[in-house]
């Protein structure tokens, strides 16, 4: 199967019209035909990029507020350790 079904598909049915028009005129919506499948497969991967990246983010703020808090854990410890050594 070609890569412009859609090009293919108005060439083969406009059967007298397509054999007379000119051969530049289909191979220049092949060409386009060809860019505008690839913009879209470009922008489903940088959509799909996206959501891993908000994923990412997301668990990213997790792990430092984890991290946070645990630090607060730590220095409230540490203060009563200096508390208790006083």
């Amino acid at each position: 199967m070609s890569d412009t079904p859609e090009t293919d598909h108005l060439e083969t049915h406009l059967g007298c019209a397509a054999i007379h028009s000119h051969p530049i005129l289909w191979e220049h919506n092949r060409k386009l035909e060809r860019e505008r499948n690839e913009a879209r497969i470009n922008a489903q991967k940088s959509k799909a990029y996206k959501r891993v990246l908000k994923i990412t983010n997301q668990n990213l703020k997790r792990e430092r507020d984890e991290a946070r808090e645990e630090v607060r854990l730590l220095k409230a410890i540490l203060d009563l350790i200096k508390k208790d050594v006083s």
